[in-house]
């Protein structure tokens, strides 16, 4: 990974708010609980998952293939 991935992800992250103040450092935990309204439904036969909002998605792109794939995202 190079170094300007890991800077770039760093400013991503550090636009993220906790307690409504920007962090380079978010907790597992606060990271957990932004998942807690994103659900997996089938609705008419079709998958869907909802409440998977673009913050939500941007964090996911800090993940492996294998999350983003749970939220049918690759």
């Amino acid at each position: 990974m190079s170094s300007a991935y890991l800077f770039r992800a760093k400013q991503q992250v550090y636009n993220i708010t906790q307690l409504g103040k920007g962090t380079q450092r978010p907790t597992l935990r606060w990271v957990f609980q932004c998942f807690m309204a994103v659900h997996y439904v089938m609705l008419n036969g079709i998958q869907q998952v909802v409440n998977l909002t673009d913050e939500r998605r941007r964090i996911l792109q800090f993940f492996s293939s294998n999350c983003r794939q749970y939220y049918l995202l690759s």
